[in-house]
């Protein structure tokens, strides 16, 4: 699986690129932060090569998760402006509402 470089210092107009969180099957994750509002999201960007069925589940993960609410299940948020040229390929972002008490696996190994 190959790693996109990362920068600590990344920034995207009023977002500062703060740190990787994970990665997945098909995607990285990494937290932005507002430099005035000090919102913070999690951006999930695609692996560049992905099958043609791959690019399928995730463009249908993006509208599941903007449908979703609940309040157990992470939020979708506006992909900001200035972070739309970060993709790595032709797919969307998906912005996500930060949750700073770690991986979920992790939580989930925890408690069984």
């Amino acid at each position: 699986m190959e790693k996109p470089p990362f920068r600590q210092n990344q920034s995207c107009g009023d977002w500062e690129l703060k740190e990787r969180l994970g990665m997945g099957g098909f995607a990285h994750v990494y937290l932005y932060q507002h430099h005035e509002t000090n919102e913070k999201l999690a951006v999930k960007m695609c692996r560049l090569e992905l099958t043609a069925r791959n690019k399928d589940r995730w463009s249908r993960e993006i509208q599941i998760m903007k449908k979703l609410n609940n309040i157990n299940v992470v939020t979708a948020r506006e992909v900001p402006e200035e972070m739309r040229h970060i993709a790595l390929n032709d797919l969307p972002l998906l912005a996500m509402e930060y949750c700073s008490r770690g991986d979920l696996r992790r939580v989930r190994y925890f408690y069984t």
